[in-house]
């Protein structure tokens, strides 16, 4: 998780990261919390948001939302 952490830290305005679990959740975890543990459970199609500082450090992100596919298709 802290290579990612320092690949995102050096990219500039929105990024997004597509990936599997339990890898996303457990990033999302290390990335709030400083741990890597589940905090959230991204099934298929989900969407997180997480909110951070430049060159955010373990445990300094927030989640600003989380949204399933079918909270996402009834946006649509």
């Amino acid at each position: 998780p802290d290579k990612l952490r320092t690949w995102v830290s050096r990219q500039s305005g929105t990024i997004a990261l597509v990936g599997h679990e339990p890898d996303l959740s457990l990033w999302i975890g290390y990335m709030t919390c400083g741990d890597s543990r589940s905090l959230v459970h991204m099934k298929k199609g989900s969407v997180c948001r997480l909110e951070m500082p430049d060159h955010a450090k373990p445990g300094e992100a927030r989640i600003a939302w989380c949204l399933t596919l079918k909270q996402l298709q009834g946006l649509a």
